[in-house]
């Protein structure tokens, strides 16, 4: 393990040096750096983990999100157990450090098979949920280039969506689609139109999606998005002129309700 280890809270110097955000982003940068993930994967690992709790910017965040890319890539089809744990925290974080454009092509390739083997759930998971949550989070994006996005999220939903798939005791499926369609609703009818997103991807007589505690959960999930975008941005929710992303999130709670 390479000799430059981050402190951990009790190893400090004094108070000043544990307290001072950049010096703890610029020591853990130095460390994921020089660190060599094949010869101590384990300790790689938990850097990993441990800088999702940093307050990166900047260029910090521009240094992080290459470490993250390079480790997601090399981690994504990991049978291992704690290399999942810690690519689900990687994943987090580089979506949430890029842009959102950067983010959108990041979800894209992460949503594509790779050598016709998809990610396995628990990081698709990670993904659409950060999709929804970066596209909660920031002013309604004139997207222009997300057509590649709002495809392979339709092909989670048809992957993901299998006959039964909320009546098994695994419920990342169910988790996975209802991101999924939350996203898909937040993307909405710049490509498909409220219509014909609705009606293909929330047809609840097929797949299960008919189940009352799953329509329950889309309808709450899109009532709270609703409350989340027009509390950041009340211009969206101007009385009578509301925006596109508020009217699609009404209309899916409304065909979820039934």
């Amino acid at each position: 393990m390479a000799s430059h280890a981050t402190k951990t809270s009790c190893e400090y110097d004094n108070e000043d040096d544990f307290e001072d955000p950049v010096a703890r982003c610029d020591e853990m940068l130095e460390t994921l750096e020089q660190s060599d993930e094949v010869s101590d994967p384990s300790a790689f690992r938990q850097y990993v983990i441990e800088a999702e709790a940093l307050p990166f910017r900047g260029e910090h965040a521009s240094r992080l999100v290459r470490v993250l890319e390079r480790f997601i890539q090399a981690s994504r089809d990991s049978l291992d157990f704690e290399d999942r744990i810690a690519a689900g925290s990687a994943i987090r974080q580089l979506i949430a450090h890029q842009t959102w454009s950067a983010a959108l092509k990041s979800c894209e390739e992460l949503l594509a098979a790779r050598k016709s083997t998809h990610l396995p759930v628990d990081l698709e998971l990670e993904v659409v949920k950060m999709v929804v949550r970066k596209l909660a989070a920031n002013p309604e994006p004139p997207i222009s280039n997300g057509e590649m996005l709002v495809h392979e999220l339709n092909k989670t939903i048809e992957r993901r969506a299998t006959p039964g798939f909320t009546a098994t005791e695994d419920l990342r499926c169910a988790a996975v689609v209802l991101n999924a369609i939350l996203a898909l609703a937040l993307l909405g009818d710049v490509f498909l139109g409220p219509s014909a997103f609705l009606g293909s991807q929330c047809d609840w007589t097929d797949r299960g999606l008919k189940a009352d505690w799953f329509r329950q959960l889309i309808r709450q999930r899109a009532e709270g998005l609703m409350q989340e975008v027009a509390r950041k941005f009340p211009k969206e929710c101007q009385a009578g002129r509301p925006s596109e992303r508020i009217q699609r999130l009404d209309e899916l709670a409304r065909l979820a309700e039934g």
